[in-house]
């Protein structure tokens, strides 16, 4: 009787473990289980170009998820203040913004979004990063920008100098990167010191 127990214990739990960690389809053809250090890691965006935190659900979901693709509601907005004195705002109004052509005086870059509207913002602290602007990181540090403006394509915005990763895992997960080169994997690409443009290899 003991064995048969044991066997039939046996059984379920070769039954149960591939499930365990395993991602699952979503009933579109797009995976979900992801980790939110996993979705961080692809810059919240599949292989195939999916939207991670859409598939799982964690848009206002109570967390703000910065590497979202989209802007997560949970995330709060912080606007540059318009008392501080390196901060010299064009408009308030983001249609505005768009409808412009704007050209941030030198040593300046230029801060633009939906919520905030579009600033040129003094850089003495070389902190602010746009290539289109020709303010680049110092050596050892990438301009990361969101990937959702197309490395500053659509709207030239401000990125942030953030370190090169020192050490990236093996992961193949293609990106093609800012520089129009494909790396194995965000991390990668970021360690060569480019940001993600699109996920999967570069066309």
């Amino acid at each position: 009787m003991l064995r048969s127990n044991t066997l039939t214990l046996l059984a379920l739990a070769l039954l149960v473990l591939p499930a365990c960690g395993s991602t699952v389809d979503s009933g579109g053809g797009e995976q979900t289980g992801f980790t939110k250090d996993e979705a961080r890691a692809m810059n919240g965006v599949t292989k195939e170009g999916a939207d991670v935190c859409a598939l799982e659900g964690w848009y206002d979901d109570g967390t703000c998820d910065d590497f979202c693709p989209a802007s997560d509601g949970d995330c709060s907005v912080s606007c540059p203040s318009p008392d501080d004195s390196a901060v010299h705002y064009v408009s308030t109004d983001f249609s505005t913004c768009l409808a412009s052509f704007i050209m941030c005086p030198e040593g300046q870059v230029l801060f633009s979004s939906p919520d905030c509207g579009c600033a040129c913002i003094e850089n003495d602290a070389g902190e602010l990063c746009s290539e289109e602007s020709g303010m680049f990181c110092e050596e050892g540090y990438f301009c990361d920008v969101p990937i959702d403006t197309m490395c500053g394509a659509i709207i030239d915005q401000a990125g942030t100098c953030k370190p090169k990763p020192e050490a990236c895992d093996q992961n193949y997960d293609p990106v093609c990167g800012c520089d129009g080169q494909t790396h194995a994997n965000a991390c990668t690409a970021n360690a060569a010191g480019t940001a993600v443009a699109t996920a999967g290899a570069c066309p």
